[in-house]
């Protein structure tokens, strides 16, 4: 009998060591081997420099990958890790590992600054060109370099004359037992975020804009001319307030944190066109 429960718990022990990584509970990226990557971040920023500079410090580096590349069960979805570039372009990362090569694909963070020319110098956006991935195994240390080209000059001057118009109102369900719905109150604040993609700039634009009476939100800013290829300006809103309500089967008034829907947070900009079709924005809690 003790030698069939001898057996019993070695052959239990040895295919639990086959499949390490094959459990019924959820295994973390903690639990693997780990791979170390090292590399530099270079940026032809001069060209009257025969030498390479570097990328701005900051610039962020990320790594992807699927969790089932790892040969796990239990956990899905992408596992995401990014290092940022230091003094002299240099980066390090570590990254989770096993013994068999998987491979990351790379995403390196676009920036923008002066490209210095034999007698003048302009505003450019730099880019890592075409794909770039890394194979690593757990327990190897591997270089990976980027450089960074400049792409098309950055215009700092818009020649925007005309502006767009976006009108809505903003409401939320005051008493959710009747359904009732009130405006937001005069002058709560919402926040407008314009992509510096989008204005060609160095950095977002974000500015705030009140809530007038009963609820009214407009928001106005200059937009590229009809004639160019893109010639609307997408933008984002947020607001966060504390309102009173009375919620299901509550009698009594008590206070909550409502904010804008993120479905209901994106809309577009039009010179000389005022977009009024969005009603009213319900925000929830």
């Amino acid at each position: 009998m003790k030698k069939i429960l001898f057996f019993s718990i070695i052959a239990a022990f040895a295919l639990s060591a086959c499949s390490p990584y094959e459990v019924t509970e959820p295994v973390t990226t903690a639990s693997l081997g780990k791979a170390t990557v090292n590399g530099i971040a270079f940026a032809n920023t001069d060209l009257t420099d025969p030498e390479l500079k570097f990328a701005p410090e900051g610039t962020k580096i990320k790594f992807t990958i699927d969790y089932a590349d790892f040969g796990i069960t239990g956990t899905t979805g992408t596992f995401a890790a990014e290092a940022k570039v230091g003094k002299n372009g240099e980066y390090t990362i570590t990254l989770p590992a096993i013994a068999a090569a998987v491979t990351y694909k790379i995403a390196c963070e676009e920036f923008i600054t002066d490209e210095v020319q034999s007698s003048s110098s302009s505003k450019k956006t730099y880019a890592v060109a075409g794909a770039q991935t890394i194979a690593v195994q757990e327990n190897f240390t591997y270089i990976k370099n980027f450089t960074y080209a400049a792409g098309a000059a950055v215009s700092t001057v818009l020649n925007w004359t005309e502006t767009g118009k976006f009108e809505t109102k903003l409401e939320y369900t005051r008493d959710e037992n009747t359904a009732t719905k009130v405006e937001i109150p005069a002058n709560t604040e919402v926040i407008v975020t314009i992509s510096k993609n989008d204005l060609k700039t160095e950095n977002d634009k974000v500015f705030t804009v009140n809530v007038g009476t009963a609820g009214k939100l407009v928001i106005e800013h200059l937009c590229p001319p009809l004639t160019e290829a893109t010639n609307t300006l997408p933008f984002n809103i947020r607001a966060a307030v504390i309102l009173p309500v009375k919620k299901l089967g509550d009698p009594d008034d008590t206070y909550a944190l409502y904010t804008i829907p993120a479905a209901f947070s994106n809309y577009n900009l039009m010179a000389g066109f005022t977009k009024d079709d969005v009603k009213s924005i319900l925000l929830t809690r």
